[in-house]
């Protein structure tokens, strides 16, 4: 299952600053921090003319209820 995005993005900024404030990932916790997630597969669509595919709608994340749920193609 692969559940990952790939991003490209710059970072103007130095090793000091990432060790005071971390870079978040899409469901708001550090890159790289292994984490505990909850959801549910569904079939489903991402957008208005994506076709059916299943979705994993991620609800929680380490036991915290998210405040909308997060949707990825799976």
């Amino acid at each position: 299952m692969k559940v990952a995005r790939s991003a490209t993005f710059v970072y103007l900024g130095t090793v000091n600053d990432l060790e005071q404030k971390p870079l978040l990932g899409h469901l708001g916790q550090p890159l790289g921090k292994i984490i505990t997630i909850a959801g549910v597969v569904r079939q489903g669509e991402l957008g208005a003319k994506a076709s059916p595919r299943d979705v994993l709608s991620v609800e929680t994340v380490n036991d915290r209820p998210l405040a909308q749920a997060r949707n990825y193609r799976i």
